[in-house]
């Protein structure tokens, strides 16, 4: 079957072994779903985001968008010289008014995985973060009423596989901007009351 001819780590989120089911991915996904319909603020539903984004990524930082900056907002994975990814991702910031693959993905809603482009911002955030052995990367957009409000950064800086079953994290952040719109819709309903 073609499932065992794939380079091992290929197939499956955040494993080693190759995913001898397609469907893997979704199965974790509609587990993942069940709990963000539980409902929670942004805070909980961001924390989730990042949960759900250590089992495609080694390595990840979430950044909101906000002013036409992308700012850290959190990470999770492997630093230089022993700091700590969660800390370190709050002292970055990205300009959105310069091109970028961070400003292509927020301005047209889509993601982008592949080879890193030569791109001033993206070798900006490597510099910080350390490039390792990451041979691949992957941005992706969170958006909430149409516009994009988080970019999730994400690659395996370790062995340098490639990210793989990204669609099933496409779909999740699709149902987390839904969420987060239920979030803010109720915190406007429960002010006016």
């Amino acid at each position: 079957p073609r499932a065992k001819r794939k380079a091992a780590g290929a197939g499956a989120p955040g494993g080693g072994a190759p995913a001898a089911d397609a469907a893997r991915p979704f199965e974790f996904l509609k587990r993942r779903l069940v709990e963000l319909r539980q409902g929670g603020d942004a805070t909980g539903i961001t924390a989730l985001v990042m949960k759900v984004a250590r089992e495609f990524f080694e390595r990840a930082v979430l950044f909101v968008v906000r002013n036409e900056e992308a700012r850290g907002l959190g990470g999770f994975g492997l630093a230089p010289r022993e700091q700590t990814l969660n800390l370190l991702a709050r002292q970055i910031t990205i300009p959105l008014r310069e091109a970028s693959v961070f400003r292509d993905v927020a301005e047209g809603r889509r993601s982008f995985s592949g080879n890193p482009p030569d791109d001033r911002w993206l070798a900006h955030l490597l510099g910080r973060v350390g490039r390792f052995q990451s041979q691949r990367v992957a941005v992706l957009p969170l958006v909430t009423h149409r516009q994009t409000t988080a970019l999730l950064f994400g690659d395996n800086p370790e062995p340098g596989r490639e990210p793989a079953g990204l669609e099933a994290l496409e779909v999740f952040l699709q149902q987390a901007g839904i969420a987060l719109e239920n979030a803010f819709l109720q915190r406007k309903l429960q002010a006016i009351e």
